[in-house]
């Protein structure tokens, strides 16, 4: 379906422009100012102390974690590869950022549930199979209804049958004489 595809590119698109303004070279100065506004606007206390004491000490190692992350969301959409997955991953950080910048006075947080909701379309439609590389890889390691069909089950047989074909006189055709 081309409007699938059409989605699931833009959101991809979305997805990779914002990892790359998270290149860590060393450490994005975006991606650590929009973790210290998760630990001052999270929605809940532990949200709050887990930004504070934990990304924000660790951002070296989160940083480049993040990145790979949102750039393989946003390759993964863009190609149509492995969509159900990376949606997951889609819904897992989208649900951070709305408990992370919920009371954030310039956010609006629906929008983030905006977002889980389309990635949550993409895992369920099986979005990759719309002009996607996973309808692709999906034809090729199908299996058949029937093994016969399998081109190995058929060279298989055809060699199991020669060897079984024997003159009864001569015995089998790998028998010693």
């Amino acid at each position: 379906n081309v409007w699938i595809w059409g989605m699931r590119t833009l959101i991809g698109g979305m997805w990779f422009e914002g990892s790359l303004w998270k290149l860590p070279l060393p450490i994005s100065g975006g991606l650590q100012g929009w973790t210290g506004q998760l630990a001052e606007h999270a929605a809940f206390a532990p949200h709050r102390w887990i930004a504070t004491n934990i990304f924000l000490p660790y951002l070296a190692l989160i940083n480049p974690l993040v990145f790979l992350a949102e750039f393989g969301m946003g390759v993964a959409l863009i190609l149509g590869i492995f969509v159900r997955p990376f949606a997951v991953l889609g819904m897992l950080f989208t649900l951070h950022l709305w408990l992370g910048l919920y009371r954030h006075p310039g956010e609006w947080p629906w929008e983030y549930i905006f977002l889980v909701f389309v990635m949550g379309f993409f895992y369920l439609d099986r979005a990759g199979r719309s002009l996607g590389l996973d309808a692709w890889m999906e034809r090729l390691f199908a299996a058949p209804a029937e093994p016969e069909e399998q081109p190995w089950a058929r060279v298989a047989a055809a060699g199991a049958n020669q060897c079984l074909r024997f003159d009864s006189e001569q015995g089998p055709p790998f028998a010693s004489r």
